[in-house]
């Protein structure tokens, strides 16, 4: 496996509170949500729990199965966090961190193939794009529908009002206090919750194959179904692209709260495999 790019760049807000990384056959991609609280312990507590978990992850153990490295990763940073802070996560669930996650393996299968697992919650994708043929992408379509439920209602705000930040606040709010819930979305969460409803899967790759794993940051500086999708599946162009908007810091997605969202993405080619 040959790794093309790995970056993460902070927007608007003063940290980032994406992470993005790997381990052995592991990689991954998160996205903290945006804080709708204060922070009580730290500076920043969703960019705090997430280099925790980001380096959780880079110490857990890549043998065991997708599901049990993030749990085990996610109990592994919980334990940390609280050794710290002990009263951390005595809150309310919707004002904890909590992030969107896409994350995979990859592991020969034969001479010829690689086997890919994934995850994924929340608004991150994988994109995967063969040698010959289309793009394929993997998302979770669920999160897609809420958050255009909060975009409509934000855009029925009038945008002159001296209340419209507020207003725009409590809609995200309202909805965030649906996480985890039948009536509201799934996403991660550090008492795990929501990682029964991930959306995952298996795919046969071959050698030449690139696989790109990223957050909303860099989605939404693009039109189209995916990053691959958008630029025809030529890898040069989207390497470019992520160069241009994380490395070198250009302008990103817009959003009420942030005017400028983090981003972050691997993008990976698979290697012939000595397997066989």
């Amino acid at each position: 496996m040959e790794v093309l790019f790995c970056d993460s760049a902070k927007g608007s807000a003063p940290y980032n509170q994406d992470i993005c990384g790997s381990n052995g056959t592991i990689y991954w991609v998160m996205d903290g949500a945006t804080a709708l609280y204060d922070s009580r312990f730290t500076n920043d507590d969703v960019h705090y729990a997430m280099t925790v978990l980001n380096q959780a992850l880079r110490d857990v153990d890549t043998t065991l199965p997708l599901n049990t490295i993030l749990r085990s990763a996610i109990q592994m940073a919980s334990q940390r966090i609280t050794a710290v802070h002990p009263d951390f996560f005595t809150a309310d669930p919707w004002q904890l961190p909590t992030f969107a996650l896409c994350l995979c393996s990859i592991t020969p299968a034969s001479t010829n193939q690689s086997l890919l697992r994934y995850a994924i919650l929340g608004d991150c994708f994988i994109d995967i794009c063969p040698p010959a043929g289309a793009p394929q992408t993997y998302s979770d379509a669920r999160f897609t529908q809420i958050s255009q439920q909060n975009k409509e209602r934000i855009a029925a705000l009038d945008k002159n009002s001296p209340h419209y930040q507020s207003s725009a606040l409590a809609i995200y709010q309202d909805a965030r206090k649906t996480l985890n819930t039948p009536s509201g979305y799934w996403i991660g969460s550090f008492d795990e919750r929501g990682l029964d409803h991930m959306i995952t899967g298996e795919a046969s790759v071959q050698p030449g194959t690139h696989i790109a794993l990223y957050s909303d940051g860099v989605m939404k500086d693009i039109t189209g179904d995916s990053l691959f999708d958008y630029y025809g599946g030529q890898v040069a162009p989207v390497l470019a692209h992520l160069t241009e908007r994380i490395t070198h810091g250009g302008s990103g997605a817009q959003e009420v709260l942030k005017k400028q969202d983090d981003a972050s993405a691997i993008v990976l080619r698979v290697e012939p495999s000595s397997h066989g």
